[in-house]
């Protein structure tokens, strides 16, 4: 039963991560380097957790599927930011229309 579990996670992160390659290909601007760098290890430290509870016991599979979840909330993460500058962009652009 656990292993259909975490192999319906694992079919869902992958799934997941196809975003990531395609937030990838497009030309969003950076985000300053403090928050990304504290990001980066508030979802490290949450892949870890979450590879944790899976119990994977080979190493190998382990890594993958962490960086995998790593790759995910990135790609998430750009994809939202990108998001809130349109947002922003477009509230800006039309503030005088209330």
């Amino acid at each position: 039963m656990r292993e259909n579990a975490t192999i319906v996670f694992l079919a869902f992160i992958f799934l997941a991560s196809l975003t990531t390659v395609f937030a990838d290909e497009t030309n969003t601007p950076t985000q300053p380097e403090e928050k990304g760098v504290a990001y980066l290890r508030t979802i490290n430290e949450r892949a870890t957790k979450i590879t944790a509870t899976l119990g994977i016991a080979e190493a190998a599979k382990s890594n993958r599927v962490h960086v995998i979840i790593v790759q995910q909330y990135r790609g998430l993460n750009d994809i939202h930011w990108v998001r809130d500058v349109e947002i922003g962009n477009a509230k800006a652009k039309f503030a005088s229309d209330k």
